[in-house]
């Protein structure tokens, strides 16, 4: 988990099939609520599709040379409001199995839904999550490690936690 980090600029070269297998099979064992499974996957590796959805997308920075999109099938969650944190639960699988291979991984959350369904053809029914970007990493600027800010509080907000 230390070493996770979001990765914005790939390498144009595929990653083998064996290793999307693989983080298809990390995304497809993360938890869901209810052990109901609503997720469906989207793997995008055609470069046509990855660009028009990168142009639409404010949040897609860089290329990359595979997407997967976690979506849900809202007929199977039957208003099951769990389903966006079983789509959190998969992506993160995804980062940590990709970062036990050293392979890139960025998410991409800021996107026009409408336009994301209509390049993808996803029909009524289901709705997009998120967007996982995955390739290999072109070395960026290294950056300093991310501090533990987010404050912990004992038994009341506001109550401080003394961490040992």
């Amino acid at each position: 988990m230390k070493r996770r980090r979001t990765t914005r600029h790939f390498k144009p070269d595929l990653l083998p099939a064996a290793t999307i297998k693989r983080l298809l099979y990390a995304a497809r064992r993360a938890p869901t609520g209810g052990n109901v499974d609503t997720r469906r996957f989207v793997l995008i590796t055609d470069k046509i599709l990855i660009e028009r959805i990168r142009r639409v997308s404010p949040g897609f920075y860089g290329s990359c040379p595979a997407l997967i999109v976690i979506c849900t099938d809202l007929t199977a969650a039957e208003g099951d409001d769990t389903a966006i944190f079983d789509a959190g639960a998969s992506a993160e699988n995804i980062a940590l199995a990709a970062t036990a291979m050293t392979i890139g991984v960025g998410f991409v959350k800021s996107y026009p839904e409408v336009a994301i369904k209509k390049i993808l053809k996803i029909p009524k029914g289901v709705r997009t999550e998120i967007i996982v970007k995955l390739g290999y990493k072109l070395p960026d600027q290294p950056k300093a490690p991310r501090t533990l800010q987010s404050p912990v509080y004992l038994n009341r907000y506001g109550d401080t936690f003394e961490e040992v």
